[in-house]
């Protein structure tokens, strides 16, 4: 195999593991320790990533105009083929998952059991509320919420207010109310509570022009369309991920944390781990890991207190790991190993170097458990 990278996504308690050289599909279960091979990908989905849909359902949608897909279902070996898509122009943004499917924003939505697409309707200003740069998107059930966001206009770049919601009830976009809704922002954390969409932080205008961190946000209910307000956040910059466990939200960057207490409205900070360089920040099934090069430390979402978890040996020093919390295991996969000399770190500046450094693929990996396989 060359050197792309393997990709895997969890799928309730299981690994989805793809690689796109040779097209491989397989799901590994680390209750039962087994993998199961599905049929191969085709080469038109190859770079596509797995996209988990429910508990055992996956999906990889869709190629280019005109192109099917696959709907994987980790019990079963041969994947089921997702119908090409209608031809009515749309901008290409990332799926949103619903809880029947798929929405590929604007305009249209694959439902999983019928696997059939709908055309969905919408108008220039969701349009244009969906489309922008740098927007959070939330998702659950029958609703997507698509919030802030910027956009190009007339040599300048823009931050305009407020969001729109897809009513899957309808099949029909729609703007969010804006009477208490969170201001302009870019690179925003959003995520879906069970009831509402929890939207926080990011960059916004300051009165000089430039982009500040916000402390702010808002709970979104798209049932009754009103927005409750969120402040006295902690600062939290660059990328921000969420993750909900229990009734609290868990928000984190690259060097600290915050918990929402969803009951009690209050804020509370939390620290990360390690101060290392972090590979990755995985995340579901309301557990928080960040994983370095040689450990894993996991967040007990009760306690809040971080466990470490030292590696295996044999996954030290790789590069392009898969790291993925399923509803069971945090496992850690794949990876890509230095097998020859050559690199620019660390090397003086008065003595030349081989930027290229030969590695080797490699497709082994450790499960950590952290729930009952029962």
């Amino acid at each position: 195999m060359g050197r792309e990278p393997a990709r895997g996504v969890a799928v309730g308690r299981e690994l989805l593991a793809h690689h796109s050289t040779d097209g491989f599909l397989a799901s590994y279960d680390p209750c039962a320790r087994r993998w199961q091979q599905h049929d191969d990908v085709p080469q038109e989905l190859r770079r596509i990533a797995p996209l988990a849909l429910d508990a055992t359902h996956a999906s990889l949608c869709c190629g280019p105009p005109d192109a099917s897909g696959l709907l994987v279902d980790v019990t079963t070996a041969a994947p089921r083929t997702i119908p090409s898509m209608p031809r009515t122009p749309y901008p290409g943004r990332t799926h949103q998952v619903l809880a029947d499917g798929l929405l590929v924003p604007t305009d249209k939505r694959f439902v999983s059991a019928g696997a059939s697409w709908r055309v969905v309707t919408f108008d220039d200003a969701t349009f244009e509320a969906a489309g922008r740069q740098a927007s959070a998107w939330a998702s659950g059930g029958a609703f997507v919420l698509a919030f802030g966001g910027s956009r190009f206009e007339n040599g300048t770049t823009r931050l305009p207010p407020g969001g729109a919601v897809f009513d899957g009830r309808k099949d029909a976009w729609r703007m969010a109310a804006s009477t208490g809704a969170p201001g302009p922002r870019v690179d925003a954390a959003a995520v879906w509570t069970g009831a509402q969409m929890l939207v926080y932080g990011g960059r916004g205008p300051a009165a000089d022009g430039s982009l500040v961190a916000l402390t702010d946000g808002g709970l979104y209910d798209p049932v009754s369309d009103r927005w409750t307000p969120l402040h006295g956040g902690p600062v939290l910059e660059g990328r921000v991920d969420a993750t909900v466990a229990g009734h609290r939200v868990i928000l984190w960057d690259a060097q600290r944390g915050a918990i929402y207490d969803l009951r009690k409205g209050t804020w509370r900070e939390l620290g990360l781990p390690a101060r290392v360089a972090i590979q990755d920040r995985p995340f579901g099934h309301g557990r928080v890991a960040v994983v370095t090069d040689a450990e894993a430390f996991v967040l007990d979402p009760e306690s809040l207190a971080w466990a470490r978890h030292e590696l295996p040996k044999a996954l030290h020093g790789r590069h392009q790991r898969v790291q993925v919390m399923t509803s069971t295991h945090l496992v850690v996969w794949a990876g890509q190993r230095n097998v020859g000399g050559g690199g620019c770190e660390n090397v003086p500046r008065d003595q030349g170097c081989d930027p290229y450094v030969e590695t080797k693929p490699a497709f082994d990996g450790a499960a950590l458990e952290l729930g009952s396989c029962r």
